[in-house]
């Protein structure tokens, strides 16, 4: 059977360790996905960039992605700065992460507040993007 799929509006996403897939799957497959959505996931220690350096080797094909990252400041399976967690694995900080994907798309090289409709709240949500990328897509 043949399949009618828009290749230019494929996404990925994840929660936890779905989440770590999808930055495993945006890294090992540049160029598939218009965007990548972790929920609280990010990479081991040493992969941020891919397990080869793949965002950084396949450039053109990884600034076809765009990327949104969520996380909560408060957890501690996969904590917001990194290290090692109470599951003894070793995560890459988010802000490292983001860096990354900004370097690789050529944006601004600190991230900026970005006002949403959700701004503050009981949860004291807050937005960061890095502007100004070259690609022209949203990190």
């Amino acid at each position: 059977a043949v399949l009618c799929i828009d290749h230019s509006r494929v996404y990925v996403t994840g929660e936890s360790n779905g989440g770590m897939l999808a930055h495993y799957l945006v890294q090992s497959l540049p160029g598939t996905f218009a965007a990548v959505a972790p929920w609280f996931g990010l990479p081991l220690l040493g992969y941020g960039l891919g397990a080869q350096f793949e965002l950084v080797r396949y450039t053109k094909d990884s600034r076809q992605t765009a990327m949104l990252q969520l996380h909560g400041r408060d957890d501690d399976v996969m904590p917001i700065a990194g290290g090692v967690a109470g599951n003894k694995w070793i995560y890459e900080p988010l802000n490292k992460v983001q860096q990354g994907w900004a370097a690789v798309h050529d944006c601004d090289t600190t991230a900026s507040s970005t006002k949403t409709y959700w701004d503050g709240g009981s949860g004291n949500f807050s937005c960061l993007e890095y502007k100004g990328c070259s690609s022209e897509r949203r990190i």
